[in-house]
């Protein structure tokens, strides 16, 4: 059987624990490669990977001046799916959030929250299908989500 490669892009070491435990636990053989920014994403990008674990609320770059809260910009993760649109990388993609919402760009001032059905929409319209699913991290259930996602079995919802 062929090892599978998964891009896990996480930058909280401890979600990145229990996120690296529940793919083991699902495929123990599996070659986990770990970056904690979209910039050493994109570049881990030029490698084949069956999948990638996403986070969208992250590290732009290590010296990135678009942060907006404790050094993360809110849709930092988003920044990896545009880059995977725009240079056709069609691996597949399991995002694995910690939140409910997310602050996109003030219009006129004036700050808009999306919710994670938003969010799927929005990754959904730049890679389609490639999007498994979107795993509310720390929820009921998260992990069992997230093992049934990279192994095919069961609903993965």
């Amino acid at each position: 059987m062929t090892t599978l490669r998964i891009l896990v892009v996480e930058d909280q070491e401890q979600k990145y624990a229990q996120v690296a435990k529940a793919l083991h636990d699902a495929l123990p053989d599996a070659d986990l490669v770990r970056t904690e920014t979209v910039t050493e994403a994109e570049d881990m990008l030029l490698h084949p990977y069956d999948f990638v674990v996403l986070d969208i609320s992250m590290n732009i770059s290590p010296t990135s001046a678009a942060f907006s809260r404790g050094g993360h910009a809110d849709l930092g993760g988003l920044d990896l799916v545009e880059y995977m649109y725009l240079n056709e990388i069609e691996t597949p993609v399991i995002v694995v959030t910690g939140f409910d919402f997310f602050r996109v760009q003030p219009v006129q001032g004036v700050t808009e929250l999306i919710g994670l059905e938003d969010l799927e929409q929005a990754i959904r319209e730049k890679i389609g299908n490639q999007l498994i699913t979107l795993v509310r991290f720390g929820s009921a259930g998260w992990a069992d989500q997230l093992k049934s996602s990279v192994t095919g079995e069961g609903t993965a919802s």
